[in-house]
């Protein structure tokens, strides 16, 4: 299973390699592509390494691993409006996934229902870190609540991922 996605990681590498050719980047500016590709495939190994040797969930392994690689090492960097496409396609990505996974009649039958589950948990986030950061920072309370709302809106990208397992593992509607 590792092979075939390290396989599948290299092969999209190569698609996205000609796609920054044909839209104009110069193969002097590739160096950034090299950068990408340094954090793409360390991401794929340390998600499978912290499965398998640490026992901690592979998003936690992947996410220390951008956090190594970026902040210890000063040849890797990536240019903020690459970041910004790659947070784009990954949203799109998960919206889309997720759109698949949505059965409309079951949704209509619990509209309501589906309205809470949206709503109040991005909220109550939201509330909870506006208030925290008041009481442990001394932040100003609507500076809080603004701090909040961005960690609440970066929440559905992974509990969306992980509902969609948890439905292919037979388990909800």
């Amino acid at each position: 299973e590792f092979a075939s996605r390290l396989i599948l990681a290299s092969m999209i590498l190569i698609v996205i390699y000609f796609v920054f050719l044909e839209i104009g980047i110069k193969p002097d500016e590739l160096g950034q592509f090299r950068n990408i590709t340094i954090l793409w495939i360390s991401s794929l190994i340390s998600g499978h390494i912290g499965k398998r040797i640490f026992k901690i969930p592979p998003l936690l392994a992947i996410i220390i691993n951008g956090i190594v690689v970026i902040n210890l090492t000063k040849s890797v960097s990536v240019h903020e409006s690459y970041r910004s496409l790659f947070t784009s396609m990954g949203l799109a990505i998960i919206l889309l996934r997720s759109g698949l996974e949505m059965n409309l009649s079951s949704v209509k039958k619990s509209s309501f229902v589906c309205l809470r589950l949206t709503c109040l948990p991005g909220i109550a986030e939201a509330t909870i870190i506006g208030f925290l950061s008041k009481i442990l920072f001394g932040m100003n309370i609507w500076f809080g609540l603004t701090c909040g709302f961005i960690v609440a809106a970066v929440s559905p990208a992974i509990v969306t991922v992980e509902m969609m397992s948890l439905k292919s593992q037979g388990y909800g509607i």
